[in-house]
């Protein structure tokens, strides 16, 4: 979906859409809970929000809501944090408060918590821990409250540039007798000398 990112129409086009409210990679395809959740932040990051087929996806997405609060990848299907993570990020670009999507075993903020391990990382499901490198990366901005695209971090402007050391001229120093001689060569540093040891900034800010 975020190929035609810049051309939401073909998303809103008709027959794009399944009739029950989801998307998949191709029209026609039997829609899922990550490719409709992955449209509506395309959708939204492409200026078109509150659309009569977003209303819709969102409908569709409740129907893959389990009773711990989790999505599964369609209607009936057990609840995986990576399809939790895709919906939870398409409520935070539509700012829907997670709590309001609350069930008997929690809202889906509350089922990531329980999928992640004391390490950190998170499962896959409760049952299943294949990928979890994978689960962790997909679930971190969702419980960050990030949707896609997360645009990127300004970088701090570089330090201006310091002139090179230049070198003094050697100076004439006359001794006791006769004539001169040629004192020793001094320079002296102007500049400053930037190393790698210092703290620098950190990979991500805010």
């Amino acid at each position: 979906p975020y190929t035609t990112l810049f051309r939401s129409d073909h998303l809103l086009a008709p027959g794009v859409q399944n009739a029950n409210g989801s998307w998949d990679w191709v029209a026609g395809a039997p829609g899922g809970s990550d490719m409709t959740a992955a449209v509506i932040e395309a959708l939204r990051a492409a200026g078109r929000p509150g659309t009569d087929a977003e209303q819709r996806a969102f409908a569709y997405l409740r129907t893959t809501q389990n009773d711990d609060g989790g999505f599964g990848m369609s209607p009936g299907a057990e609840s995986n944090s990576m399809s939790t993570a895709w919906v939870l990020q398409a409520m935070w670009a539509a700012e829907i408060d997670p709590a309001s999507w609350a069930r008997a075993g929690g809202t889906p903020l509350d089922y990531l918590a329980s999928m992640q391990q004391p390490d950190g990382s998170v499962r896959y499901m409760a049952d299943n821990d294949a990928n979890r490198i994978w689960s962790t990366a997909q679930v971190a901005p969702a419980l960050a409250g990030r949707e896609l695209p997360i645009l990127p971090v300004a970088r701090a402007a570089a330090p201006a540039k310091q002139p090179e050391s230049r070198r003094r001229k050697p100076r004439r120093e006359r001794g006791a007798g006769e004539g001169g001689r040629t004192g020793p060569s001094r320079q002296r540093g102007d500049g400053a000398i930037y190393g790698g040891a210092g703290s620098g900034a950190p990979l991500f800010s805010q």
